[in-house]
């Protein structure tokens, strides 16, 4: 199962708001910071997030996800994945029918 990133973000900003109002009560950071740390912090995970579903592994077993669909790719990649509806463009030819 593959998360959105809405489910990740949720969680994630309430954690870090939680985590700079705790620095905030203990006089780390001031209140005018907060913000500023918040909106850093989620987008630096929403970088890392994006550039975990797109790596080429990601979206080859994403379209291996969809009813009915054979993915030719790479032998690389088609060795990475364990499903059986991914295969490697060397041993395997597309065909037109």
């Amino acid at each position: 199962m593959t998360l959105t990133w809405d489910q990740i973000s949720g969680p994630l900003d309430r954690m870090i708001l939680v985590l700079l109002t705790f620095l905030v009560s203990k006089g780390y950071i001031s209140t005018q910071d907060v913000a500023g740390y918040a909106a850093l912090a989620l987008g630096i995970l929403g970088a890392i997030y994006g550039w975990w579903v797109n790596r080429p592994k990601a979206i080859v077993q994403s379209a291996a996800a969809l009813p009915g669909t054979t993915v030719v790719t790479t032998a690389n990649l088609a060795a990475a994945t364990p499903q059986e509806n991914i295969k490697s463009n060397v041993t395997n030819q597309v065909v037109t029918k």
